[in-house]
């Protein structure tokens, strides 16, 4: 028989104080063990994915962005293992949001030189946990999937403020979506080493070299 006393009813109390017992077995059984049942699956939920680590006395570029779409991503991702010169160790470690299958799989599959942590640069303690203050540069990216384009270059200036907030020593590509945002940008940037580019003025840019 169970604490509910569903069974074959061949045992059951018979006091009232028995009752009483089975009673609060009842209200434990159908009450408290499912809160925290609960409980313990938000916090396992609330638990920050990592896929793939970097050795820490490995060269890494940081980038921060929310990525949506792992075609883009893969294609980003080659890109810039193309842009390294010959002989290149550096690693690349993404900060952003929780990964689907699909992203967690393609790390896994290039974990030699990607990794992969939740978190947000707008956290200290993603930061500290990303050793941000130790990579070699950061690209800070815009969701170019975003259909709310102010919304977004926003965040983007946010996290290029947090960026520097914590650490002045990292040189930064930023990407913003709009032209009009890229001096809004700049201000918190330094000339000499850091770098912000538009979606927007890149797409304009390319038209015009193809008139030509």
């Amino acid at each position: 028989t169970t604490l509910a006393t569903v069974g074959y009813g061949d045992i059951s109390p018979q006091t009232k104080l028995g009752r009483a017992v089975v009673l609060g077995m009842i209200c434990v059984g159908v009450m408290v063990i499912p809160a925290r049942a609960t409980q313990m699956w938000q916090q396992w939920n609330a638990r920050k994915v990592a896929v793939g680590k970097v050795h820490p006395a490995r060269p890494f570029a940081l980038l921060s962005g929310r990525i949506t779409e792992v075609r883009s991503f893969s294609d980003l991702f080659t890109e810039f293992q193309h842009q390294l010169p010959t002989g290149s160790d550096l690693h690349l470690m993404v900060l952003g949001n929780r990964p689907t299958r699909e992203l967690t799989a393609f790390c896994e599959l290039h974990e030699r030189n990607l990794s992969f942590k939740e978190g947000s640069v707008l956290s200290p303690s993603d930061l500290k946990d990303s050793r941000a203050a130790k990579a070699s540069a950061a690209l800070i990216m815009a969701n170019r999937f975003n259909s709310d384009v102010d919304t977004e270059d926003t965040d983007v200036l946010f996290r290029v403020w947090a960026m520097k907030a914590y650490t002045k020593c990292v040189p930064l590509t930023v990407q913003v979506l709009r032209a009009s945002s890229l001096a809004k940008v700049a201000q918190f940037l330094d000339p000499y080493v850091d770098t912000v580019v538009s979606t927007q003025l890149t797409r304009h840019r390319l038209a015009a070299l193809s008139c030509v």
